[in-house]
């Protein structure tokens, strides 16, 4: 039973770096195929798709670097949460939903991971510990 209370203190960190790879290679992805993303942006019906484009994926590579760190992770995640809710509404509840399936669950389990540590913060390997900031 000690073995599990003590295994609690870093429950986070797997989670932390699991976010921040999915959330890093999705925004370093944006970043080299920008044109592409802009023309996917607007066929999804974004206004300004070249600003939303931007600023997705400054959230998704900034907000995975400080996950990743465990540095300002209840604000991170709390970011990045939005950024899924806002796809999971924009994208993944148009059309057939059924055909893409997969993928929304997919996003609904991101979304879950992201509120996860929203609530519950980076765990004890993280700078916000060792800053004192959680």
């Amino acid at each position: 039973m000690r073995l599990l209370a003590t295994l609690d203190n870093y429950a986070a960190l797997p989670l932390r770096i699991a976010l921040a790879a999915i959330f890093l290679f999705t925004g370093i992805n944006k970043a080299i195929g920008f044109a592409g993303a802009v023309e996917m942006f607007t066929g999804f019906g974004y206004p300004i798709p070249t600003f939303f484009v931007a600023l997705v994926m400054i959230a998704e590579i900034v907000g995975g670097t400080l996950l990743l760190l465990g540095l300002f992770t209840r604000y991170a995640s709390t970011w990045l949460a939005i950024v899924m809710i806002v796809a999971i509404l924009s994208v993944n509840l148009r059309g057939d939903i059924a055909a893409n399936m997969m993928v929304l669950l997919s996003n609904v389990v991101i979304l879950g991971a992201c509120l996860a540590l929203s609530f519950g913060g980076a765990g004890r390997w993280s700078l916000d510990r060792v800053l004192l900031i959680e």
